[in-house]
């Protein structure tokens, strides 16, 4: 934590090395004392403890709450070294459903993407149907985390890695 996270969206700036790739995601932390908006483990998402730590982000997947375009956002990170072509690399982080979100709807398609490109809250990832991996079954939890990831080949150096959902509405199951 490099600040409470103590603004409106987006304040994903507030955890070390992460930050807004697309839209505007979140970040709770008990420290938040910005109404009941960001702290843990309650928040605007409801009700969730931290799987380790204290502090955790929030992203849609997916959204039809009128306003909110896009209607994904997406979370990154630049890496600390580029990855190497040819090598195998596992990828895999904890997730849990909201339980309080307006139009609430689980979907599949979380996915990680490596990429070259920093991208920012006002220049957001294509949504282009593709991932480099990819959770495709719908995740329903929503008092309790579960783990999503896999291995993949990098095929280029790759300096940053985004969480979001990259598939199109037809592809995503909602």
């Amino acid at each position: 934590t490099l600040n409470c996270p103590n603004l409106p969206t987006p304040n994903i700036s507030s955890c070390l090395f992460w930050d807004t790739y697309g839209g505007t995601p979140d970040y709770f932390n008990p420290c938040a004392n910005y109404g009941p908006f960001f702290g843990v483990p309650y928040n605007i998402g409801g009700y969730q403890i931290a799987y380790n730590g204290e502090s955790y982000c929030g992203f849609l997947t997916w959204s039809v709450v009128p306003g909110v375009i896009p209607n994904r956002e997406f979370i990154g990170v630049k890496l600390i070294d580029s990855l190497q072509i040819g090598t195998k690399y596992f990828v895999s982080c904890y997730i849990s459903n909201s339980d309080t979100i307006p139009n609430n709807s689980s979907t599949n398609k979380i996915c990680f993407r490596f990429s070259n490109i920093e991208y920012t809250y006002l220049v957001n990832p294509p949504v282009d149907n593709f991932a480099h991996i990819c959770e495709d079954s719908i995740v329903y939890e929503k008092s309790s985390w579960k783990k999503i990831g896999s291995t993949f080949i990098a095929d280029s150096n790759y300096k940053y890695l985004i969480i979001g959902n990259f598939y199109q509405d037809s592809l995503t199951k909602i």
